[in-house]
């Protein structure tokens, strides 16, 4: 078998000493090259694992966040909304206390309006039977000019009755 190796130009001690040199630079490389290589890669490997976990926990406060957040939208919806219906019966309560001060008003000046045109009535009224007397009073005293002191109360008088059955 040695002589069938050397037929093929194979050298025994050449590839042993080869086979060393290859041993050699691989064990080199292994621990100069490789080991770094895949201690970095391992560090590299371990951050980001750390960062995918700081992801999803940012992730998970996130969600927390806005589950948080739509729930105070919720109350804050919500406690607008009573606010608002406070509001709004508040505002028909003053509408109506207005309203009632507004008709109070109103017949208060109405009355008093109809009050006073009473007064002016009477006042005109009173006004038109003094003058009414003194034209029949000169109407009489013209007509009369005698002794018209004796006629003159009793015309009077029923001149006023007349008058005053009318109104």
């Amino acid at each position: 078998m040695g002589e069938a190796f050397k037929n093929l130009g194979v050298d025994f001690a050449s590839l042993i000493a080869q086979a060393i040199n290859f041993g050699l630079l691989f064990l080199i490389l292994w621990y100069f090259l490789y080991k770094p290589i895949i201690k970095m890669l391992d560090a590299r490997t371990k951050k980001i694992e750390v960062s995918l976990k700081q992801a999803e926990d940012i992730q998970k406060e996130y969600d927390e966040i806005e589950k948080h957040k739509s729930i105070l939208v919720a109350k804050a919806k919500e406690s607008a909304d009573e606010i608002i219906d406070a509001a709004k019966i508040e505002a028909k309560e003053i509408e109506k206390t207005a309203s009632f001060e507004a008709n109070v008003k109103a017949r208060a000046i109405i009355s008093e309006g109809e009050l006073e045109a009473t007064k002016h009535k009477n006042t005109i009224v009173e006004e038109a039977r003094n003058e009414v007397a003194k034209l029949v009073e000169s109407s009489l005293t013209s007509l009369l000019k005698n002794d018209s002191k004796k006629y003159d109360d009793a015309l009077i008088n029923e001149a006023l009755a007349g008058f005053i059955e009318k109104d």
